[in-house]
């Protein structure tokens, strides 16, 4: 392979026409290879060898729903730092290296972060580098640089059943909408289910009610594969009947647009 390229090389100095079988080797380079032949000069960039900047390569990400919206954002505090660079020039030490990413966002910003968000932008970055290996960098820039707790307890904050009451006795049940925005609160309230995730793929067929008025439904086990059953909680079941007794008014205002 080695001989091929200097053949290769000396051929497109001399502009000779360059040999089939020589091309072929040289197109089966690795894209790190054939990237740095192209720096040098030694190679003309095909379309599919255009490395992507940081702009171009998060966009992918979004794109792909690897980067929700929130993440995207702050992927692109990595743009702010190292520019709109190519992915395979950021390197971890020297000017705008990785490591200094840190300092950037506490120190160096005009408005700078608070922990949580440094260390969450850090993760984000691990991230959206470590898709591009190996298929377009050989390593992971920021795979060494620290990162931290995401989660600050100073933002928790425990809703009292009396202020969730308050909450959904302030939305009238007098529209499709509302009922349903009734029933997702009192599912995330009472059954713990995960929003939109859970709630969105149930069905009433996934409930079952005995005689005596218990309920259970069942959803699928996370990151499992089959299924596991939940118990229907009281204070959840006025808002599923609610619903349930509507429905065909909530669907008929869906199918108008009128929801």
């Amino acid at each position: 392979m080695r001989q091929a390229v200097k053949q290769y090389a000396r051929w497109k100095r001399e502009r000779v026409r360059v040999d089939e079988d020589v091309r072929r080797d040289v197109d089966g380079l690795s894209k790190i290879l054939r990237q740095k032949l192209i720096d040098k000069g030694l190679l003309d960039a095909r379309p599919e060898d255009v490395m992507p900047t940081l702009s171009e390569w998060l966009a992918r990400c979004y794109k792909s729903g690897r980067l929700g919206d929130v993440d995207y954002r702050k992927a692109k505090y990595l743009i702010e730092y190292h520019g709109d660079v190519r992915i395979d020039l950021i390197k971890e030490e020297g000017e705008k290296g990785t490591e200094g990413f840190r300092h950037y966002l506490s120190v160096d910003r005009p408005v700078p972060f608070a922990e949580t968000t440094i260390n969450k932008a850090i993760e984000i970055a691990r991230r959206v580098f470590k898709w591009a290996v190996p298929k377009l960098i050989k390593s992971n820039p920021y795979e060494d640089v620290p990162g931290g707790s995401t989660s600050n307890p100073d933002n928790y904050y425990r809703v009292k059943r009396d202020e969730w009451q308050r909450a959904v006795d302030s939305i009238p049940n007098d529209t499709p909408k509302r009922r349903e925005l009734r029933l997702v609160m009192a599912f995330a309230r009472w059954q713990g289910g995960r929003i939109p995730s859970e709630i969105r793929n149930l069905k009433f067929t996934d409930f079952e009610w005995k005689e005596n008025g218990d309920g259970s439904f069942i959803v699928p086990k996370e990151g499992k594969t089959g299924m596991r059953g939940v118990p229907v909680f009281p204070e959840f079941v006025p808002y599923f009947k609610d619903i349930e007794s509507n429905y065909n008014d909530l669907e008929s205002a869906k199918a108008a647009g009128t929801d």
